[in-house]
């Protein structure tokens, strides 16, 4: 992962290469969501897809029409043994964003990414570049008492806050955004899936909303997205209810269906 101001190296590289098409962008991940369907079926791993892409299977059986991208998640547990076992191959490799070297590591998620493809998010302050990618979430335990998962939860996205203050505040110097993790992510280590009544996803910005009843994860329906099957929770209403809200199963205003997400995606190969 490269982290970049104003070198224009890449750039002027992008310049070169083919853009990708909205609907190719979507091949690719589907192509990605396959694989990592496949690795988990014989490695006897659980996974769902998670947000936005659990909402298109529910409501579209695929992407959301006005969606470019692919989320799943899985039990902290499951997570830390797909890292270990997955072996890049000729299309597709992890990136393993839980390095201390990357400024994203400490939100704990990592990409499995196509290297035929370059990925360029851009950001107010900086580019970051990547490869076409499927992102993958660890599930994590939290508190049973209400009260307490909720301090808990806010606390790690205070936490959060104040990295991305640090980083860009000293031009991303690593020794200072390492020191806020090092006192204090121990601390988000407690809790584990399959111990607890309540889990959920620490730092994508959603909070409280992202947290359920572990119940929700009982049982895996095999649905449908485009032209290929996938797990979800057989609980997903109350996951989805949590996330967007009642009356999720019916389409936002025609103003409201624009993408969320401010990439440019390209071929290298």
């Amino acid at each position: 992962c490269l982290y970049d101001w104003e070198n224009a190296d890449y750039r002027k590289k992008a310049e070169k290469l083919k853009r990708m098409s909205l609907n190719e962008l979507k091949v690719v991940e589907k192509e990605i969501l396959s694989c990592f369907d496949r690795f988990c079926e014989k490695n006897n791993l659980r996974y769902w897809l998670s947000g936005g892409s659990m909402l298109g299977t529910v409501r579209h059986k695929g992407f959301i029409p006005w969606d470019d991208d692919i989320d799943v998640f899985m039990p902290d547990v499951d997570y830390e043994r797909f890292l270990e076992l997955f072996q890049e191959n000729d299309k597709f490799m992890c990136q393993i964003v839980d390095d201390e070297n990357d400024v994203w590591g400490h939100y704990k998620f990592a990409r499995l990414a196509d290297k035929r493809t370059m990925l360029i998010e851009k950001y107010a302050f900086y580019n970051h570049f990547v490869g076409v990618n499927v992102e993958i979430l660890p599930i994590v335990g939290l508190p049973d008492d209400e009260k307490e998962r909720i301090a808990y939860i806010r606390r790690y996205e205070k936490i959060n806050a104040r990295r991305r203050e640090v980083f860009f505040k000293s031009s991303g110097d690593m020794n200072k955004f390492r020191k806020i993790y090092d006192e204090e992510q121990p601390s988000f280590d407690t809790y584990r899936f399959d111990d607890s009544e309540y889990v959920g996803v620490l730092g994508t910005g959603y909070y409280e909303k992202d947290c359920t009843t572990r119940s929700v994860y009982e049982k895996t329906l095999r649905m449908p997205f485009e032209d290929i099957m996938v797990n979800i929770p057989q609980g997903y209403q109350e996951y989805l209810d949590n996330l967007y809200g009642k009356g999720w199963e019916e389409w936002p205003p025609e103003e409201k269906r624009t993408l969320a997400h401010n990439i440019e995606a390209y071929w290298i190969c």
